[in-house]
């Protein structure tokens, strides 16, 4: 099926939008919507604002891509979508969400790049994300409590409440304990929303898949020692637990090698825009 919106709101779209080709690298690359798959979003008035961003990220933005979805999208797209960065300037109603924008981006991909994407799903190897030990949690996983993420005013990056970050709706690095360690944290988000991104931390080229049962938001923290990047040596005395371990020791969660229905993206098309 195609990946738009559904057909009660498929005239969703910005009331104006600009999009340019970004030929100077300046600004910097910057946004006033977070354009990671999360939650992250405070709102902005309906305006969405990006410099300097590959169509690629757009697109992952609309689609809330995460993990190998990224990675298997980007394998069908020309290079320019990649390579070359664009300008967008949108505004829409004010009170319209963070999902909100991504089906107005969906609606502007569809309209200034002619882009069509849909879903297939298909039998792939995969791993298979469960609890450990039935019914018990790790010490670093706990249900979401209600109401916890009302504050006024907002948090900021790197604030913390208690072992995990203030700031609800995303995955976001936090200190670790020792160098060399990898540690994230995350507050409100789903099974499978940490199963996506268990995809991207694990370096597995095979997607993560919620088969917890377990229903509501959950706030996670882990803290890993990463494998060593290719052509680099692995540490004479380890620091801290590797990447599965530390899954399942803090989690509470093991991952099985199996197979599994994976929904995979597939371009139809896209066509190249040059706006002056």
């Amino acid at each position: 099926c195609l990946l738009t919106a559904p057909v009660w709101a498929q005239k969703l779209e910005f009331d104006v939008a600009s999009v340019k080709q970004n030929k100077t690298g300046d600004p910097p690359p910057s946004t006033n919507v977070p354009l990671g798959p999360g939650t992250v979003f405070v709102p902005s008035g309906g305006r969405f604002f990006a410099t300097n961003q590959a169509l690629a990220t757009y697109i992952a933005f609309a689609y809330k891509m995460q993990g190998n979805q990224q990675k298997d999208l980007l394998a069908q797209l020309p290079d320019w979508v990649i390579t070359e960065n664009f300008d967008i300037d949108a505004r829409t109603s004010p009170d319209v969400n963070k999902d909100g924008m991504r089906q107005r981006m969906q609606a502007l991909l569809a309209d200034r790049f002619k882009l069509k994407i849909h879903t297939e799903a298909r039998q792939e190897p995969v791993l298979s994300m469960t609890l450990a030990k039935p019914g018990k949690l790790g010490p670093k996983l706990q249900a979401h409590p209600a109401a916890s993420c009302k504050t006024d005013p907002p948090p900021v990056n790197g604030e913390m409440l208690g072992a995990f970050p203030a700031l609800c709706g995303g995955f976001l690095g936090l200190t670790p304990s020792s160098p060399g360690l990898q540690n994230v944290g995350a507050r409100d988000i789903t099974m499978a929303f940490l199963a996506n991104g268990l995809t991207a931390m694990s370096r597995s080229d095979r997607p993560v898949i919620d088969n917890t049962g377990l229903s509501g938001t959950f706030d996670i923290a882990m803290e890993w020692e990463p494998d060593p990047a290719p052509g680099q040596p692995a540490l004479d005395s380890p620091v801290g637990a590797p990447f599965f371990q530390a899954v399942k020791e803090q989690l509470g969660i093991k991952l099985d090698s199996q197979k599994g229905p994976v929904d995979t993206l597939v371009v139809d098309h896209i066509e190249h825009f040059l706006a002056n």
